[in-house]
């Protein structure tokens, strides 16, 4: 009796892992609005983020870097290493949801191989400071293979 238990509990969650994987997965990655045999047209691209990197020097005056990142979860965003900046007074912010979209800092960058700025293509992860709200097609993160 007890190992027939233990067999049921064993089952009932595995199906409960599964079924709720399968149902985070589809509900919250990104799927673009109006794709057509593979072709975006006007459609959204809801996990694509703009990265920008800001920089007030001495005199006031701010000079503003753009890159490509992508939102992989409500809190994370993925860029390469070249398009962080470790330097003093440079500053991190994603805007997400296009031109009008909320923009929100990164508090912290993980670099893969090390956190040390360079020009070699390396995965960065940028820790945002908030929760990113997900707006269906517009703010979405990218599907990752598991």
């Amino acid at each position: 009796l007890v190992l027939r238990m233990k067999v049921i509990l064993i089952l009932v969650a595995y199906i409960l892992i599964v079924t709720t994987n399968i149902t985070l997965a589809n509900k919250f990655c990104g799927s673009t609005a109006g794709a057509c045999n593979g072709r975006l047209g006007n459609a959204t691209v809801p996990w694509q983020a703009d990265l920008i990197l800001t920089y007030k020097s001495p005199s006031g005056k701010e000079y503003k870097y753009h890159c490509e990142a992508v939102l992989v979860s409500q809190h994370h965003i993925m860029s390469t290493s070249r398009c962080v900046s470790h330097y003093p007074g440079v500053t991190s912010s994603v805007r997400l949801g296009g031109k009008a979209g909320k923009e929100y800092k990164v508090q912290k960058w993980y670099i893969e191989g090390g956190n040390e700025w360079d020009f070699h293509e390396r995965l960065a992860i940028g820790v945002l400071n908030v929760e990113v709200k997900l707006i269906p097609h517009l703010v979405e993160p990218v599907c990752l293979p598991h």
